[in-house]
């Protein structure tokens, strides 16, 4: 007889079977005398619940989520063994960019709060806002 459990956990059984480096990349290839080996971040949650009583009400539930990431490949060839990781190297920069600028304007706002402050006259949010404004 099958349960409630049972029927609960068969699609997350048929998740496990379906998430893995295969579904990212496929299957290790050979090119010449080298072998490319596919690499990928796996990563799954799983969730469950039953609750209920002894009379009519019944409770019950779950469900998983996965997710592979292609993350670079492994070549082993006569030259020995290297590895490739698949990075967005554009990306990297624009946010490596966009760290500094929100640095820089933070440090601004704290410099001008600090200074204001130590001068003795009021700041409000709208003049700090205003006066970034009137330096850029």
């Amino acid at each position: 007889m099958e349960t409630i459990a049972n029927k609960t956990l068969e699609p997350i059984a048929d998740m496990l079977n379906h998430i893995d480096v295969k579904s990212v990349f496929g299957e290790p290839t050979s090119e010449g005398a080298n072998t490319i080996i596919p690499v990928a971040q796996l990563m799954y949650g799983f969730g469950y619940g039953f609750g209920g009583d002894n009379n009519t009400n019944s409770g019950g539930g779950g469900g998983a989520g996965g997710r592979a990431t292609p993350r670079g490949y492994i070549r082993v060839g006569e030259d020995g063994v290297s590895y490739t990781p698949a990075n967005n190297e554009t990306m990297l920069g624009i946010m490596g960019m966009l760290t500094g600028i929100w640095s820089i304007f933070w440090i601004a706002v704290t410099l001008i709060v600090l200074i204001k402050s130590l001068s003795g006259e009021p700041l409000g949010e709208e003049e700090v806002f205003e006066e970034l404004m009137a330096e850029a």
